[in-house]
């Protein structure tokens, strides 16, 4: 009687150990959400994923999730909807690993809810985000109401608002412009960026500064150190 022929077990995804599994998915997700970064690494550090509201189409006259950098595209989201398991798996490590939601400079509160709609009910388990100001000194150091400056205040208001579940804001400040108003205006920015930045009063605070422009302006240096500073003994 001949012996059956020696079948090795199936292993699939699912039937992987836990950890095994979690770790294969969050490389795809890397795969699938940050491709062209060339900083992208497949380890613990922190994955950026740039976020963009949904662009008008007007061929369509709607607006077209496929645009490159819309978040919740294909193949962003597609390994999220082959099970349940998948599902859950993914959206653990996704919102409360080691990716960072970063939404640009130039976003009002409608781009954010706009944005936010795409990804859902998951936005509630979203814990870290990261916000791009880009710093234009003759905004910030003019006395009274700016509309530029009151735009990003509604859009970071939103912000909050629509992320219940956030821990950690990281803000990156770009220096456009090179101080020149001296100490007045030093002063005037300061408490421009800390009003904006002090919305999430009560999460983790994070500042970096931007580096590309202005990269070796004692000044701007001086102005996140104060920002910092009034955040910490707010």
């Amino acid at each position: 009687m001949e012996s059956a022929a020696f079948k090795p077990p199936q292993a699939t995804l699912l039937t992987l150990p836990t950890e095994l599994r979690q770790q294969i998915l969050r490389y795809t997700l890397i795969a699938d959400c940050a491709p062209t970064l060339p900083t992208t690494q497949y380890d613990n550090s922190d994955t950026y994923i740039q976020v963009t509201f949904p662009i008008w189409n007007h061929q369509r006259g709607r607006s077209d999730p496929s645009r490159h950098g819309h978040w919740g595209r294909e193949p962003m989201t597609r390994i999220m909807r082959v099970n349940q398991q998948l599902l859950s798996d993914a959206i653990h490590i996704l919102y409360g690993g080691n990716f960072v939601f970063r939404f640009p400079d130039r976003y009002s509160a409608i781009h954010v809810k706009s944005s936010l709609a795409t990804i859902g009910e998951k936005k509630s388990l979203m814990r870290r985000i990261g916000v791009e100001i880009v710093v234009r000194l003759r905004q910030m150091s003019v006395h009274g109401a700016n509309m530029s400056v009151e735009l990003k205040r509604q859009a970071l208001v939103a912000l909050k608002s629509e992320l219940r579940g956030l821990k950690s804001v990281e803000f990156r400040l770009w220096f456009k412009e090179r101080v020149k108003g001296g100490e007045k205006e030093r002063r005037l920015v300061t408490e421009t960026l800390v009003g904006l930045m002090g919305i999430f009063r009560g999460l983790e605070i994070v500042i970096v500064r931007g580096t590309g422009w202005l990269d070796d302006e004692n000044e701007t240096r001086a102005i996140v150190m104060a920002c910092e500073e009034r955040l910490r003994a707010a």
